[in-house]
């Protein structure tokens, strides 16, 4: 204690009396000679007088002070030391020594579970600019482990050449701690000036949200964030907030505690928790799924039936970022076949009470609401529609995957689209004449549910159409007439016989090829450039529902027009939802499904009934093959190039929306599993449809041309 004291005194006595009596030396340097009487470490606390260095010279320690800063006190541990003097430096050894000094605050208020930041000066300013021989820790000036300190990142100031020190207290029994950072270079040590350390808890316990729960926090981020997948507009988001602390405060206010407080949450919101003056910053962002919304109202009427519209409802259909895209009325019906009978998710009808735009699709009365139900994916509809935007195909409809809210209640995800109907923006041909039908247009479709009887189809009404006759009833196909409808026309009208004549005369010029290869008389009355686009879309989708065996055997979902004098053409592409893009065999199966390896249109022997018109041409018209190769190779490299990456594509676009819509729907096909990836996560069955598209571009590229 008295050599403590003693060597104290002549610290302080020669600073005093070198600054009082050399002014002329006040920015000198003076060091002393500091020397150890065993090999202990000299210790000390922060620096004398102005600031200190200490160098390790043989066997001494050289005590450097600068005379030319504002005094402080020194309290230097000399229990080491032998004996002390002292000289003058010259003005050329400055280089060589180092300082460092805090220029924060004394007392450093930091939340327990952050970092308080210490800002310091170095002399020379770029000490620790590229130096890797020097050190930082913090010094406990009260004599403990330095171990109650943790040191982070050290950041520099290039404004003023200041750093900037992450540091907490490490030790959970502690709240309040007292150190200084120690710099240590090339066996020199500098102190800085000491300050203290103080943990306040702050924390930001929970934001609850109206209609949503509790919000989401990422830790990491210190981000709270909420999805709501059919709101779009977030200007009077309300939020409840639960925190330990003062107060809270968002853009500067402070927000009622308790209660639920309106805010604008249209870009992500700085919320802060305020303890003893310190703050703790948090972010909270709201979301929706990035769909459109499409809201309808029925007006508390029921849509139960496929075949009667309820009146009077209206519809709002709302963008991700709250444009209003549509807002009007509308009726309402069910529509599809197993898709409206065998789930509880349900496709609908829509038709407005004018024509109009939705979401950049042109303007028409009439679109569609697809459920999806049986696709994995949700998406099949959607890429299969892509294939056949790649190929010559005057019409392919489009459609937007949107958030369905039906009188209030969030529906899931539902694929807004066209429907396939005669209209200069769709199927581009003449209105029907239904005087004349040579002269107009005709829109049908091809489907075994013609005179289907059964319990599930009591609702649907009576279809206006045929089966076919041609060849002594070679095909007998269904012909279902959409435009003219039921409505319009019935078995004793003109354009309805008018069509039962040209199929005929179209299935008996096909099948005369079995004994007539030469006869060309069939491409009178069938585009034979739709048919093949069609037929190949068909196959490179896998798309079994083109000609199936339930609920009775027959094609499904075939489209056709026909334009005054011209042939009938197939098209547009429609209904792939289910029996496509199969990669393995039942639910959850292992082994390959055989529909990779197998002909849906061009080669039918493997079908029931066998009763289809590709599958003649292909083997009696050596044309209709050849054009088969022709557009094939004409097409396969924009499909395989650009399929799986559009189909990655819309899995993002839908990726969050999906996952609502499962927890909503799930998936329990009735029927089986045919897709084969019913019991997949979503990344999986995505993954399939890729996976089979290319194992089946593949075959048909190595056996088309066999065919």
């Amino acid at each position: 204690m008295k050599r403590f004291l003693s060597s104290h005194i002549v610290i302080g006595v020669i600073a005093v009396v070198l600054s009082m009596l050399c002014p002329a030396l006040a920015r000198a340097q003076y060091y002393m000679n500091v020397f150890r009487n065993d090999g202990a470490r000299v210790l000390f606390d922060v620096a004398a007088v102005d600031s200190v260095r200490l160098q390790n010279v043989s066997a001494k320690y050289q005590l450097v002070i600068y005379a030319d800063y504002s005094r402080r006190t020194t309290y230097f541990n000399t229990n080491l030391i032998d004996s002390i003097s002292y000289r003058t430096i010259d003005q050329e050894s400055e280089a060589a020594f180092y300082s460092i000094n805090t220029i924060s605050d004394n007392t450093l208020l930091y939340d327990s579970e952050g970092w308080a930041i210490v800002r310091f000066v170095t002399t020379p300013r770029n000490l620790l600019l590229n130096n890797e021989n020097v050190r930082l820790r913090i010094f406990d000036t009260s004599g403990s482990s330095s171990s109650i300190f943790t040191v982070g990142e050290k950041e520099f100031c290039p404004a003023d050449s200041s750093w900037q020190l992450k540091v907490r207290i490490n030790s959970a029994a502690l709240s309040e701690c007292t150190g200084a950072v120690t710099l240590t270079c090339n066996d020199i040590i500098a102190i800085s000036n000491t300050f203290t350390l103080k943990k306040v808890t702050i924390k930001m316990k929970s934001i609850r949200i109206t209609g949503g729960g509790t919000m989401k926090y990422d830790s990491k981020s210190h981000i709270y964030s909420a999805c709501l997948p059919t709101t779009t507009d977030f200007s009077a988001q309300r939020m409840m907030f639960t925190y330990t602390g003062d107060s809270v405060t968002v853009a500067g206010k402070r927000v009622t505690d308790g209660k639920y407080n309106s805010l604008d949450a249209r870009d992500t919101m700085t919320v802060s928790v305020w303890a003893q003056g310190i703050c703790k910053n948090y972010y909270v962002t709201f979301s929706n799924t990035g769909l459109p919304v499409v809201r309808i109202d029925t007006k508390g009427k029921s849509v139960t039936r496929r075949d009667t519209w309820v009146e009077g409802a209206t519809m709002r259909i709302e963008l991700p970022d709250g444009t209003v895209d549509f807002e009007g009325g509308l009726s309402l019906k069910g529509r599809g076949n197993g898709t409206w009978t065998e789930t509880d998710k349900k496709p609908y009808a829509i038709k407005l009470d004018e024509k109009s735009k939705i979401l950049g699709m042109h303007k028409n009365k009439r679109w569609i609401l697809l459920a999806n139900y049986k696709d994995r994916t949700l998406m099949r509809n959607d890429v299969a529609l892509w294939l056949s935007r790649q190929t010559e195909m005057p019409y392919t409809v489009s459609g937007q995957f949107v958030e369905l809210v039906w009188n209030g209640e969030h529906r899931g995800n539902y694929y807004l689209c066209e429907q396939a109907r005669i209209d200069k923006h769709r199927i581009d041909i003449h209105d029907p004449n239904l005087d004349e039908p040579a002269k107009g247009g005709i829109f049908m479709e091809i489907d075994a549910f013609l005179d289907y009887t059964s319990s599930e189809r009591e609702d649907k009404g009576k279809d206006i159409g045929f089966w076919s006759s041609g060849s002594n009833r070679r095909y007998n196909l269904p012909y279902i007439f959409k435009d003219p409808d039921e409505s319009e026309i019935d078995q004793n009208s003109a354009t309805y016989k008018y069509m039962v004549d040209y199929v005929n005369k179209m299935e008996t010029a096909i099948y005369s090829l079995k004994t007539k290869p030469n006869d060309k008389r069939w491409r009178e009355y069938l585009d034979m450039d739709r048919a093949v686009d069609y037929a190949l879309i068909q196959e490179i989708t896998m798309n079994h529902d083109c000609y199936n065996t339930w609920p009775v055997a027959g094609p499904h979902s075939g489209l056709i027009y026909k334009d005054s004098a011209g042939p009938i053409c197939f098209g547009p592409c429609w209904d792939y939802d289910y029996h496509t893009f199969t990669l393995k065999e039942g639910r959850g199966g292992s082994s390959d499904s055989p529909r990779l390896k197998q002909w849906e249109l061009l080669k039918m022997d493997n079908k029931e009934n066998n009763k289809y018109y590709f599958s003649d041409l292909v083997k009696y018209d050596p044309e209709f093959k050849a054009r088969l190769v022709e557009r094939w190779n004409q097409y396969k490299n924009v499909w395989k190039e650009g399929f799986p990456a559009y189909v990655d594509e819309v899995a993002e676009k839908i990726r969050l929306s999906e996952s609502y819509n499962w927890t909503i729907w799930g998936l329990n096909n009735p029927n089986g599993n045919q897709n084969g990836d019913e019991n997949l996560s979503f990344q999986q069955a995505v993954d399939n449809i890729k996976e089979a598209f290319l194992k089946r571009w593949q075959w048909i590229d190595e056996n088309l041309p066999n065919l």
